[in-house]
């Protein structure tokens, strides 16, 4: 019997993929560490800045990046933030999110470094050596290979740029792209505060 027509039925569908995948991910997380808000720590955070409003710090999304930003920014804590900009097939200077950088700056209080995604190793170990406190954008997660393909081995590499990921990309998060499913088998993972 088919499924029953109309916005009503697929709403709800996606409404308990997003239920179980937060789900997942607060097991995930909790089976593999003990929260402690005192340690020095990485997070990475899947934020959505796919905006196409004018101007961009004036958007709703962009707000809401900044609370989640301002809710796990500590002295102690490097914040990486992950997300992406529309639909490319590889890199395109338009969809660059390198002019976001300093626009989070001015919304966070705190300089938000900009991070290029081409060489994963090296944004790694700029990483490692920055000091706490530290923030940083990595470019658009679409420009990577197997991001879209949910590629274990980019799921495996962007989970090494920290210490544990946060998911709170709400519009994307029942897509199973590698920053929303696969690196949630290689970090400590759980859902942020917009998927609770």
């Amino acid at each position: 019997m088919p499924p029953p027509s109309g916005g009503g039925f697929y709403s709800e569908l996606r409404s308990k993929s997003r239920e179980c995948r937060s789900v997942q991910l607060s097991f995930n997380f909790f089976r593999q560490v003990r929260y402690n808000f005192h340690m020095a720590r990485t997070i990475l955070i899947r934020l959505n800045l796919d905006i196409k409003e004018k101007p961009i710090a004036a958007a709703l999304r962009f707000d809401s990046a900044i609370e989640e930003l301002k809710k796990i920014s500590r002295p102690k804590n490097k914040v990486v933030i992950l997300s992406h900009r529309g639909r490319p097939n590889g890199p395109e200077k338009a969809l660059s999110l390198k002019p976001f950088a300093p626009l989070l700056t001015k919304g966070l209080g705190r300089k938000v470094a900009f991070l290029d995604n081409a060489d994963l190793t090296k944004a790694r170990t700029i990483i490692s050596a920055a000091p706490a406190g530290s923030v940083f954008l990595l470019e658009n997660l679409r420009f990577l290979k197997g991001e879209t393909e949910n590629d274990p081995r980019l799921g495996r590499a962007l989970a090494s740029l920290g210490s544990e990921f946060i998911s709170d990309d709400f519009a994307t998060s029942h897509r199973a792209d590698a920053s929303l499913a696969a690196i949630t088998a290689f970090a400590p993972s759980r859902p942020g505060w917009l998927l609770k």
